[in-house]
């Protein structure tokens, strides 16, 4: 179709429908880079950006009947959520980002589809203003879909927009670093009308781009083939946009936007695909981060390849170091392991052996596995495990289980372990030799990721956050039913449910009386045994409906000191013990 774009100043409507990329999530609680790049275009050129989701389409497009308030309330809206049809109407340009290009699941948000937003924006606004497919998926896989759009930003989105408003021939260009840090600062101005706000967690860009680009990287990974060798932003550029972003409020910052946060500033890039870190550039990031932001309260990063760890220990040592000093507890080093199968690392040009694998999660827990203030270890590991790669045979699941539980055998922490079943993107040279890999293993994914879950993750989160630990400013994202689930802002945080209904966005302090496979059980610290509900005391393992009668039935008590007699009966008293911070059973004379 041909666009008519009126380039006399006003509004140009920015929809976020959530993104998530190897190397940068915007998922809510989370603000990607793409919506404020694309708001910081419009602004530069004089123009008003307005801030949508697809969340804000998919309640207009429902009316105002029976759940109105209620999706209000849960979904991820915004404070333009009344005036979405006028904003797609009267703008200039109305601009859909959108591309998920990593598998995964999502507590409060699920992202829309191209296809899907171009129908609710044609439901909301039959007459609406132009229509700009943008983001991953417009520069990685543009598909039958993109028929629906005007145009289809292959560029980058920033770029193009900029070039429409100007009068100037719409292009498929990539920015450099001096533009992108013109958009970055001016695209802060829609943080306060992010469904979360000030609350939100905002994700930084440092690179994009992959040292691995010399072999063609991973055979799944679209980052080498898209965006080549890195290119780092420096220190004092990513210090005014964090400034402009402190300045809307802003207080939690993750540094997601790269391959490997060890390899900021590397020495080496285009000449192995092992540069040698440069611990001075990382500090000169770090302290720029906090040098702009002094008040912050969440500073993570995301991505680190372990081969560059293992291969450079002393460098690696260093940054780990000022990693746990600058950043916030809670953090982690997403480590690319993909898979612990030696033949399968080769036959997929995968990051690391399993031994430099091991060798990195040593590294960082020597550091980082001591206690911060938010309850959670300072900085730990993470660990991908991807299915469905070319070569895998029976023994590679068997040797992936092996691998993780050797590390519970070693005692190390690892803070997430990520499972994931490939997708095979096009492009990407998974696609072209080994896109029906997962399916034909179906049944062997299906069966070790259940082992994984049960033999690894609960046994691993039992260590990392032992019963009874106290973990601080968990914040309400979804309600359901009875059921609250709380994260802690940040990388990757931890699920945490409780029994009781609270509104989102509350925050409290918790502890923690049961682990599952991902998520824990908390219940409020301190808890109020003369207040708390039934259900509530019902959910803590060990009590059940009878105990729980019993302590209702037994109050008030002076103080939680009262229950011990109460605990000696009980065969399971541990996490009942653990909630009330009082010990499970009397020491023997």
């Amino acid at each position: 179709m041909e666009a008519r774009i009126n380039r006399q100043r006003g509004t140009v409507a920015v929809i976020d429908c959530y993104t998530d990329e190897p190397a940068g999530l915007g998922v809510p609680p989370y603000l990607g880079i793409h919506p404020r790049y694309v708001a910081g275009a419009a602004s530069v050129n004089g123009h008003q950006p307005v801030y949508l989701t697809i969340d804000d389409l998919r309640v207009t497009s429902r009316g105002r009947g029976r759940g109105y308030e209620h999706q209000k309330r849960t979904l991820n809206t915004t404070p333009n959520l009344a005036r979405v049809s006028r904003v797609l109407e009267q703008a200039r340009l109305v601009v859909v980002i959108t591309g998920k290009g990593t598998p995964g699941k999502y507590v409060s948000a699920e992202p829309g589809s191209p296809e899907e937003a171009a129908k609710l924006v044609e439901r909301c606004a039959p007459r609406h203003g132009p229509l700009v497919a943008a983001g991953p998926c417009a520069y990685t896989t543009p598909g039958p879909w993109a028929e629906r759009y005007d145009l289809v930003a292959t560029g980058d989105a920033e770029c193009f927009v900029a070039d429409l408003l100007a009068g100037e021939d719409s292009s498929d260009r990539r920015r450099d670093h001096k533009e992108l840090d013109v958009y970055a600062r001016a695209g802060a101005c829609i943080l306060p009308q992010h469904p979360w706000g000030a609350d939100a967690t905002v994700e930084l860009e440092t690179s994009r781009g992959c040292p691995r680009a010399l072999s063609g990287g991973c055979s799944f990974c679209i980052e080498p083939e898209t965006w080549g060798l890195p290119s780092f932003r420096s220190a004092k550029d990513v210090q005014a946009e964090v400034t402009a972003l402190a300045a809307e409020g802003a207080r939690h910052f993750r540094l997601g936007r790269q391959s490997c946060i060890y390899s900021h500033g590397a020495r080496g890039i285009g000449e192995t695909e092992r540069p040698r870190p440069d611990p001075m550039a990382v500090e000169r990031l770090l302290r720029a981060v906090r040098t702009a932001a002094p008040g912050l309260s969440t500073l993570h990063v995301d991505n680190a390849n372990p081969a560059i760890i293992a291969a450079h220990p002393e460098e690696a040592a260093s940054i780990t170091k000022m990693l746990v000093r600058h950043c916030t507890s809670g953090n982690i080093a997403a480590l690319g392991m993909e898979s612990a199968d030696p033949a399968v690392v080769k036959a997929n040009n995968l990051n690391a052996e399993p031994e430099e694998v091991l060798a990195a999660c040593r590294l960082i827990n020597r550091y980082g596995a001591g206690r911060g203030e938010n309850g959670l270890p300072l900085f730990l590991p993470g660990i991908n495990v991807v299915f469905g790669l070319l070569g895998e045979t029976s023994e590679t699941y068997e040797l992936d289980l092996a691998f993780l539980r050797g590390l519970l055998d070693e005692g190390l922490l690892v803070r997430r372990i990520n499972v994931r079943v490939v997708v095979p993107y096009s492009g990407t040279r998974l696609a072209r030799e080994g896109a029906r890999m997962a399916r034909r293993h179906h049944s062997l994914i299906m069966t070790y990721r259940k082992r994984i879950r049960e033999e690894v993750d609960i046994p691993m989160l039992q260590r990392v956050l032992p019963l009874g630990t106290r973990l601080t400013g968990l914040r309400v994202e979804i309600a359901k039913g009875k059921t609250t689930f709380l994260r802690q802002p940040g990388t990757y945080p931890i699920t945490a449910a409780i029994q009781t209904p609270l509104e989102r966005g509350e925050v409290m302090d918790a502890t923690v009386v049961a682990h599952r496979q991902r998520s824990v059980t908390v219940v409020p610290r301190p808890l109020d045994v003369n207040a708390v509900s039934m259900s509530l005391l019902t959910s803590v393992p060990g009590v059940g409906k009878r105990w729980a009668a019993r302590i209702v039935l037994g109050r008030p008590y002076r103080d939680v000191a009262e229950l011990s007699p109460l605990l000696q009966e009980m065969s399971e008293p541990e996490a009942l013990a653990a909630a009330l911070g009082i010990p499970a059973r009397r020491e023997k004379a």
